[in-house]
């Protein structure tokens, strides 16, 4: 088992194939992590179209317009590139 061992240790291109094989989960990792180490750093220019077809309802005596301020709250969020379209527009995208 010696005699194997240092005959392996002895012979530099086994030695090359060990380091490369030892590489490969490093190489992998290193960039299976880097592509997911922030997924939202840079969605300011991710284009995000936003149709509203959503109707006001009546709660008890108050109006409630859910999808206008949904809307309304999207316009002044800058994470996204936010496009307010009809539904019509965003069909033909």
């Amino acid at each position: 088992m010696k005699q194997e061992w240092s005959h392996l240790i002895k012979n530099p291109k086994v030695l090359l194939i060990l380091f490369i094989i030892q590489c490969i989960p490093i190489i992998y990792t290193s960039v299976f992590v880097g592509s997911m180490w922030d997924p939202y750093g840079n969605t300011e220019e991710l284009p995000v179209a936003v149709v509203n077809n959503d109707e006001a309802a009546t709660f008890g005596e108050e109006t409630v317009q859910v999808g206008k301020d949904t809307v309304d709250e999207l316009k002044g969020n800058d994470e996204f590139d936010w496009h307010f379209v009809s539904e019509e527009e965003a069909e033909q995208a």
